[in-house]
């Protein structure tokens, strides 16, 4: 049997950057929200990784969430959601050329969704929840390695003032 580990992130703001601080319990990263941790509390994250890496990334919790993101943004997420779902539908071994057509038109759609650049949190946090349920079967972490270019984009943007407005 395959030994997972349990831990908690928690996701803070300070100032635009995003940090965040793992725990052992979630007792332990509700303290450090209530001392204060490191900024805007924005969500706890649960996480589960065995010896192969993260298996399963969910929220626990949705403390001061941005508000909506932008239209655009929606859309890529409801792609790509859509075509997981039909996906998910689908028996590989009964029907392996409408798996295989279905996996192509997510590939598109997750393509289209991580290429989407965030205008604003609101929309960082929107693309971040949207991939938490892809992230432990990217072997390559690839949508991590693009939501921190993300971040990084839209803090060099807010530092000189750039940041877009809605659509």
């Amino acid at each position: 049997m395959t030994r997972v580990t349990v831990f908690y992130v928690n996701l803070f703001t300070n100032g635009c950057a995003p940090r965040a601080s793992a725990h052992a319990s979630l007792g332990d990263a509700a303290r450090e929200v209530a001392a204060g941790g490191l900024g805007q509390h924005f969500g706890t994250l649960r996480v589960e990784a065995d010896a192969h890496g993260v298996v399963r990334c969910v929220p626990v919790d949705a403390a001061g969430r941005p508000g909506p993101p932008r239209a655009r943004m929606l859309e890529r997420i409801a792609e790509f959601r859509h075509r997981t779902a039909a996906l998910d539908a689908i028996d590989p071994c009964e029907r392996p050329f409408d798996c295989d057509a279905a996996a192509e038109a997510r590939c598109r759609a997750l393509d289209a969704l991580l290429g989407e650049r965030p205008a604003g949190d609101d929309d960082v946090h929107a693309k971040f929840c949207a991939l938490i349920g892809f992230i432990p079967e990217d072997v390559g972490l690839v949508s991590l390695d693009v939501l921190a270019d993300d971040l990084r984009d839209l803090a060099e943007r807010l530092r000189r003032g750039e940041a877009e407005a809605a659509d």
